[in-house]
């Protein structure tokens, strides 16, 4: 099995190496700044608005299983799923990892400093929940799973082009069980995607990053 399709292109110069390293980071505080604008008003009717769609039955059923697709169990499964069936791309699972960890590792981080109450806290919840509240209840932003669901949705969609369309579904769907089982708001959960969003792009797409991964690529025995 050949590994040309998720080759990350190669810049044509110093310059266009540079400004593609900065691409991510721009576009991920960008969609930030958006979702942190959302945190009043806008999240009180979005998230009524996603509610009131009643889903119920096999859809409802299907959406909250979702949730395994943004947790470490999902990860696990995918990583012994590749190791097993798509042997030639085990040397790309450090990439996937890396993504992954430095999407959770950058959620938790904001969840210290920026201390909000989930929506399941109560009528108050979109308050938010005071510095040095940090129990779980008082970390809605920004969303965790959101982060690991989109970050391994676009690492597989670098990894296999062709399923790329059912990871996003997979994504969306997580996404959504973080705002219909009242775990997150809206805005929560944008951020959270920005995040999965910024980080795959730092790991597979800055110039510093590929030359480290192809490194340990071509250093290992696997």
């Amino acid at each position: 099995m050949k590994l040309n399709q998720s080759e990350p292109r190669e810049a044509n110069s110093g310059g266009q190496i540079a400004m593609a390293a900065w691409q991510p980071w721009l576009a991920g505080g960008l969609v930030l700044a958006i979702a942190a604008a959302g945190v009043s008003s806008l999240d009180l009717g979005a998230r009524q608005w996603i509610q009131s769609l009643g889903l119920r039955g096999d859809l409802e059923r299907v959406i909250k299983l979702m949730e395994i697709f943004a947790h470490g169990t999902g990860l696990l499964v995918t990583l012994a799923l590749i190791w097993t069936l798509a042997p030639d791309y085990r040397l790309r699972l450090p990439r996937l990892l890396a993504a992954y960890g430095l999407a959770g590792l950058t959620v938790n981080l904001i969840k210290v400093l920026v201390p909000r109450l989930r929506p399941s806290a109560g009528p108050e919840a979109s308050l938010p929940a005071g510095w040095g509240n940090w129990e779980y209840l008082s970390q809605s932003f920004p969303s965790g799973h959101s982060a690991a669901a989109v970050a391994l949705a676009l690492s597989l969609a670098l990894l296999f082009p062709r399923g790329r369309v059912v990871f996003l579904i997979l994504a969306t769907l997580a996404c959504l069980q973080r705002i219909i089982f009242d775990a997150h708001w809206p805005s929560d959960v944008l951020a959270g995607a920005a995040i999965g969003v910024w980080a795959v792009a730092v790991v597979y797409r800055t110039a510093w990053a590929d030359q480290l991964f192809r490194h340990i690529e071509k250093s290992s025995p696997v």
